[in-house]
């Protein structure tokens, strides 16, 4: 049960293969029903259509499936009853092998916050280490320099953790829509085979 002021998100069912998110807050919940809220949503839903909600459960990002129970509100602002079905899954899944950066020296910028250390990236997404806070759901402008070159784009938070000392890691994936521009989505690719590549050449003593 998702009690009432949780932060929830839904997924914009028109973006298909793109993971499009739009925060809402929850109004009330009874049993598997949950009301909720979401502010400037510029797509329709119908009753009995499926939906993902995505949310914080136990510090962790995670999603689960719904079906539209009955749209209440439309303008101002969104209101929707949705049923839940099934449990809660990790959100954070990786589709997409990721490779440690750690020792790399990769640095990316996120929303203005410079010099955020990259702890690993694949070709769709990449975690990094910050300080500003962003909530799960958020879409924020990044840039990577890696062998003197940047990339920039746009990217969704898909996960957070507070990991102390005023630092938190994100994980962060590409949002390959009509939102991202720049040249972002070839740059992790380059920058995962560069990275993978000077791994292998130093585990081989070729470096």
């Amino acid at each position: 049960m998702l009690p009432t002021d949780t932060e929830i998100h839904i997924q914009d069912p028109t973006k298909a293969g793109a993971r499009v998110l739009h925060r809402g807050t929850v109004a009330a919940t009874t049993g598997e029903v949950v009301t909720a809220a979401f502010g400037d949503v510029r797509f329709a839903l119908g009753a009995d259509q499926p939906i993902a909600l995505f949310f914080e459960q136990k510090r962790k990002f995670v999603q689960q499936s719904a079906r539209v129970a009955a749209v209440l509100e439309t303008d101002p602002r969104l209101v929707v009853e949705l049923v839940t079905t099934g449990e809660p899954v990790s959100a954070e899944e990786r589709e997409f092998y990721r490779i440690s950066t750690v020792s790399a020296e990769v640095e990316a910028d996120v929303n203005g916050e410079a010099g955020c250390a990259l702890v690993d990236v694949s070709s769709m997404g990449f975690a990094i280490i910050a300080r500003a806070i962003h909530g799960p759901g958020a879409v924020v402008t990044s840039s990577l320099r890696y062998g003197g070159k940047e990339h920039q784009g746009t990217v969704c938070v898909q996960s957070v953790r507070d990991i102390g000392r005023g630092l938190i890691r994100y994980g962060l994936r590409y949002l390959d829509d009509e939102a991202s521009a720049g040249n972002l989505k070839d740059g992790l690719r380059q920058v995962s085979l560069a990275v993978e590549r000077a791994m292998l050449q130093r585990r081989s003593g070729n470096s």
